[in-house]
């Protein structure tokens, strides 16, 4: 089981978390070709303009990868945040030379809202069956990272969030209930 960074990895599509434009409080989930989106600014010669839409900002977009657990499984998220103007230069696609208000759209954006329903096959992997962890003042060094971190991750999750109403966990099998 492994997720893999965006920027990392050259095939898509990504699953990525960005604060929504109406509330930067609420995120929303898009599904994207590459975090490194290329302009939709037409050129004067009538093509696509070639710029990454962050080359060139001094507004950088931060990110990191982050696992989140579902009824469905673990599903992969890239995280993005920084600036109003860099994440909106980024939902909007367009390069420095690009980002006005006359600018002419060679063609559509290339991200999409996430659909559970189509989307959820692609990027949710099966909850592996985890092994019987050490007890507390046992020696945790001999506990691989990844398996430490999904513990406290799912922990976590089902502490604050809950788990779903009569459901119970099946190693290998996932939520029933």
């Amino acid at each position: 089981m492994k997720f893999h960074d965006p920027h990392e990895e050259a095939h898509g599509p990504h699953l990525v978390e960005i604060p929504r434009q109406d509330d930067p409080y609420k995120d929303e989930w898009l599904v994207v070709p590459s975090v490194r989106l290329q302009c939709v600014g037409r050129t004067q010669a009538g093509r696509r303009c070639r710029n990454h839409v962050m080359d060139g900002r001094r507004d950088r977009i931060n990110g990191g990868l982050d696992v989140r657990w579902s009824t469905a499984g673990m599903i992969g998220v890239y995280q993005m945040g920084g600036s109003t103007d860099a994440l909106r230069a980024w939902r909007e696609q367009r390069c420095v030379k690009h980002d006005t208000p006359d600018a002419v759209d060679a063609c559509a954006v290339e991200w999409r809202p996430y659909s559970a329903e189509r989307d959820a096959a692609h990027f949710t992997q099966p909850i592996p069956a985890l092994p019987r962890l050490p007890e507390p003042g046992e020696n945790w060094r001999e506990v691989p990272d990844w398996l430490v971190y999904l513990w406290r991750h799912g922990r976590f999750q089902r502490e604050q969030l809950g788990m779903p109403p009569g459901a119970t966990y099946t190693p290998g099998r996932g939520w029933t209930g």
